[in-house]
């Protein structure tokens, strides 16, 4: 989940949270390892536990760091975009989860990031086999990336607009 939950995504700007919600597609990297290294002292192992495939991404880098806890974010992330989604574009695809996360770590009005994760991801869908084009987990990951795109654009239009009233 991305909010009000065990570990919301932190100081996500209030855009994001009304225009994707509790259960966004939420590819968090990062963030992933560094909750799951923060509890491992603390048990003994864990599950591959999802309410739906939008933290599909998410799972894999928990267990791979059950696996082995020297297993960078990077090298997971060309895993399951390699064995999911396309050996070509693998490098590219890994690169946009990250992108993805990146997103949602700064406010939403002047991230340059959003901008340059959509045109990451319309990339990848322009080398997109047939194949790729029709793979659920890359829709739902160039889907995300199109909703923060336009998110961010109505919010700057919004946010224009009442400053254009306030100035009157």
């Amino acid at each position: 989940h991305n909010l009000n939950c065990q570990y919301p995504v932190q100081n996500w700007d209030l855009a994001f949270a009304i225009g994707l919600g509790r259960e966004a597609i939420n590819p968090r990297p990062k963030a992933q390892k560094r909750i799951h290294n923060l509890v491992a002292p603390y048990v003994v192992g864990s599950i591959g536990y999802s309410e739906g495939i939008h933290d599909d991404f998410n799972k894999f880098i928990w267990l791979d760091q059950d696996w082995n806890p020297e297993a960078t974010t990077e090298e997971t992330a060309l895993d399951y975009a390699n064995f999911f989604m396309s050996s070509k574009l693998a490098p590219l695809i890994a690169k946009g989860f990250f992108a993805l996360e990146e997103n949602w770590n700064n406010p939403i009005l002047n991230n340059q990031t959003v901008t340059n994760t959509f045109r990451l991801w319309q990339e990848i869908k322009d080398a997109a086999s047939l194949s790729l084009e029709s793979n659920y987990r890359f829709q739902m990951h160039f889907l995300r990336a199109v909703a923060d795109y336009f998110i961010q654009s109505k919010h700057i239009f919004e946010t224009e607009k009442v400053q254009q009233i306030e100035n009157i």
